[in-house]
């Protein structure tokens, strides 16, 4: 009896082993009989190194290339209602940072696509691409926001819903006459 149990233990981590996934990078789709998806999208992140210059033989700092895809989802006051009506949307933000290692040089470029849920197959409008370090979506306008750094104190951006620019200026400004939703 306890030879057919250790066989049996034995074929069963066997098959087993033999049957699931090694490669860690590989995703399943699992399939959920009572979820209902309407919209779904997704989008890669990555990390490219540069090839290190050199100068009079020495090499210099790595330059390097991070690319990020995040989505957000954030709610925006529809402005020709009196009772506050706020509809909710996604943006799916790229952000492309060139980098090099040990200095606080570097350039970051944000762009966005903005969705409705009602209607999520359909781009609603597209932040273009800008040197900047942080949108933010707040229910009346959006923030493009650079970081202040050293002698530089940051520089903010606010626009409406409609693309237009509703005012910038630095950080303490812009807070005050503007504080976050």
């Amino acid at each position: 009896m306890k030879r057919l149990f250790y066989l049996i233990l034995a074929f069963s981590l066997f098959f087993g082993c033999n049957e699931r996934n090694t490669n860690s990078s590989k995703t399943e789709n699992i399939e959920i009989d009572s979820l209902k998806i309407d919209f779904f999208q997704s989008d890669t992140s990555s990390f490219k190194i540069l090839k290190r210059d050199s100068l009079n033989g020495k090499l210099l700092s790595p330059k390097y290339i991070v690319t990020e895809t995040k989505y957000q989802v954030f709610r925006i006051l529809d402005s020709n209602s009196t009772n506050y009506n706020m509809t909710y949307h996604i943006a799916k933000i790229k952000t492309l940072s060139e980098m090099i290692n040990g200095s606080e040089d570097g350039i970051t470029k944000i762009s966005a696509e903005i969705r409705n849920f009602d209607n999520p197959e359909k781009i609603e409008f597209i932040i273009e691409e800008t040197e900047s370090d942080e949108i933010k979506f707040e229910p009346n306008f959006y923030r493009i926001i650079e970081y202040g750094c050293c002698e530089f104190d940051g520089w903010i951006r606010l626009f409406n819903y409609q693309q237009k620019l509703v005012d910038e200026g630095k950080p303490e400004m812009i807070y005050e006459k503007y504080p976050e939703w």
